[in-house]
């Protein structure tokens, strides 16, 4: 309990004036509560005997004002406690998605999607509800316990009960207002599920939005859906909060009815209730509180996981950043470097080789021989077990990874394509790039005409129905790494899936790139490999041999036979 209470102190200290606030309207909740049954007594014991109309509209009108006060201080009780809910949902919610984006990617490769979105969606909501519903719920019943059973005891009760028309009053009211219930609740769900895709897009996209330093980017997309969110909750908690309170106004003026009624009588001299009304009051009163702690006690089992939960991703650590400015247009030197994702399985083994500044250079090698593992090294995306990858002589982990990636673009093997225009896709990683820069690299990259052709131009939302090639979805996102004018351009498999036609474009691009910054291709095609100034081939883990086409293939080593295998001498392996 005491883990709980320092977990759940930092998230409702913010709203420490709101709490307190909403503690004094339960007391006062629970006095205007208590002293129903008081006035009510009054009203028959001591106004009715009396026989003095004047007393008669005296009490009924102070039990009027209790009564009336009772439903308002309820209703502002518990719209205060449904801000602080709403709003401690969405403060959870931007602090685990703030904490995502800017974990290492590490964190991604263990751990599903259907997890995170599970934990930001579901666990959120659990435990906002469960500081605001168990603290104030639990003091309030408490108290009102204490304070109701004080009463019957001082009553010398005699138990009987008041037959009420609370619960059908109540589904009749319910079913007048069902009709909004219904509306709001898809509204509701439809932001459930905006929330869930857009969380499920950063998860998939994550190289690409921390290649392209995007984090704040798609945060701020997130933030909107939430906010949307935020305010529907709140309109549907509010209107729910009317509902119970129009019931409870309803169920004050029909005792209104009876006692007023039932003095008319006992002013007749036909009966006598006082007492007995009273207590019965009380039996009512304290039924709820009951329930509701039997409830709290069930709720708080369940809630400690969930904090458990939320704090694992409070938790974590986020990528280095660093404030500085560094061209890295230098060369690549890897020095020695081995990398292990665990202790048993090792990606790379003792590697070294240089890579000049502007040059065309692929890197070939079976599926899983560390080739990828190489690039997202290069990225920032995981630091070497041991040695040293240097850009222009210094340690990459010596520079923060918003440094790399602002001089680093990389196009990975499955594209990815967010769900916004052309125009848009294109400037991703650089905002403030204007149309024409996005006109002149398009047409450089032979897609400005194809794009043009579509209904909607530049302006056309990617989408399955967009007619795009696998060509020109990918010379979509050469454009947008492009855009940013990096000093070193990676592509992982660009030729995988293309067509011959599209294979000759992507290998003149690839040549035009190289004249203005470093080119480094994963590559399991000859014709995307033959023209760069160096090949290194991987193999287990280790680098066996680096040079030319031509000289790789009279060396009769691993590249040779590669290319000697495959006779159409299109793929490398």
């Amino acid at each position: 309990m005491k883990c709980l209470l320092r977990r759940i102190i930092p998230l409702i200290k913010p709203y420490l004036f709101f709490e307190i606030l909403g503690a004094i309207l339960t007391i006062l909740y629970t006095f205007a509560v208590f002293a129903t049954p008081l006035v009510s007594k009054y009203l028959i014991d001591e106004v009715i005997p009396a026989k003095s109309i004047y007393k008669l509209y005296l009490g009924l009108g102070i039990f009027l004002i209790v009564c009336i006060a009772q439903p308002i201080v309820g209703y502002l009780k518990d719209l205060l406690f449904l801000h602080i809910t709403e709003i401690i949902t969405l403060k959870i919610r931007k602090k685990l998605f703030l904490k995502l984006i800017y974990a290492p990617l590490k964190f991604f490769d263990d751990t599903h999607k259907g997890e995170i979105i599970s934990r930001i969606i579901n666990d959120s909501r659990g435990a906002s509800e469960f500081i605001t519903n168990f603290f104030v719920i639990f003091v309030k019943n408490v108290f009102l316990i204490i304070v109701v059973i004080g009463g019957m005891l001082y009553l010398s009760p005699m138990i009987t009960g008041i037959v009420i028309i609370l619960f059908l009053l109540f589904f009749i009211v319910n079913w007048i207002l069902s009709r909004r219930f219904s509306i709001l609740q898809a509204k509701v769900q439809q932001n459930y599920d905006m929330i869930c895709t857009n969380v499920e897009q950063m998860a998939d996209s994550i190289l690409t939005i921390k290649s392209f330093l995007a984090e704040n980017k798609i945060f701020d997309k997130y933030e909107q859906v939430v906010t949307n969110a935020y305010r529907n909750n709140k309109k549907i908690g509010h209107l729910s909060i009317l509902l119970n309170n129009l019931t409870g106004v309803i169920v004050i003026l029909s005792l209104v009815v009876i006692y007023g009624v039932g003095a008319l009588q006992v002013m007749n001299e036909h009966m006598t209730l006082g007492t007995i009304i009273a207590i019965g009051l009380y039996f009512q009163i304290l039924v709820q509180p009951t329930y509701e702690l039997l409830n709290n006690n069930i709720h708080l089992r369940k809630v400690i996981p969930i904090f458990d939960r939320l704090y694992e991703y409070f938790d974590l650590e986020n990528e280095p950043l660093k404030d500085e400015i560094i061209s890295l247009d230098g060369e690549i030197s890897v020095e020695r470097v081995s990398f292990y994702y665990n202790e048993n399985v090792c990606a790379l083994n003792d590697i070294s080789f240089i890579i000049e500044p502007k040059s065309f250079v692929a890197l070939v090698g079976r599926s899983g021989s560390g080739k990828s593992t190489f690039v997202k090294l290069l990225l920032g995306f995981y630091r070497p077990t041991s040695g040293k990858i240097k850009i222009g002589g210094k340690d990459i982990l010596d520079m923060g990874v918003n440094v790399l990636r602002k001089n680093i673009s990389f196009v990975p093997q499955d594209i990815e394509l967010f769900n916004t225009s052309i125009k848009e896709n294109i400037r991703f990683g650089k905002p403030n790039t204007s149309d024409e820069e996005i006109f002149e690299i398009c047409k450089k990259l032979k897609l400005h005409e194809k794009i043009i052709s579509l209904p909607e131009g530049y302006d056309t939302i990617i989408s399955e129905r967009v007619n795009l090639s696998g060509g020109e979805k990918q010379r979509v996102a050469i454009a947008r790494a492009l855009i940013k004018k990096p000093k070193i351009f990676i592509l992982d498999e660009p030729a995988s899936s293309l067509d011959p036609e599209n294979e000759m474009i992507l290998s003149e691009i690839l040549k035009e790139i190289s004249k203005n910054c470093t080119v480094i291709v994963i590559a399991h095609r000859i014709t995307t490999v033959v023209d760069a100034d160096k090949i290194i081939v991987f193999e287990k883990g280790k680098v066996v041999e680096e040079g030319t086409h031509s000289t790789l293939i009279n060396k009769n080593g691993l590249y040779s036979k590669f290319v000697l295998n495959n006779k159409n001498l299109k793929q490398v392996i």
